[in-house]
């Protein structure tokens, strides 16, 4: 592959991580404006990270993903 692929490749991949991360937002927060916003501003049960952030790194939607459900299921309101 060349660079140009593999930049396109992993931009592709971050914008499939922050699409995935809105629609569980969304269904979890009950609004898309208001998702968007949680997803900007530090959460306590992601130590303070916003969630923003660590699903732009490779490593961090299944943190968020995961913090989700447990607002979902009432651990974290």
């Amino acid at each position: 592959m060349t660079k140009e692929t593999d930049y396109w490749i992993s931009e592709a991949q971050t914008t499939f991580r922050v699409v995935k991360a809105m629609v569980k937002a969304t269904e979890v927060l009950g609004d898309r404006e208001l998702a968007w916003t949680w997803m900007h501003r530090p959460a306590r049960g992601l130590n303070r990270q916003k969630p923003i952030d660590l699903v732009l790194r490779k490593d961090g939607l299944d943190a968020v993903l995961t913090y989700l459900e447990q607002i979902k299921y009432g651990v974290y309101v």
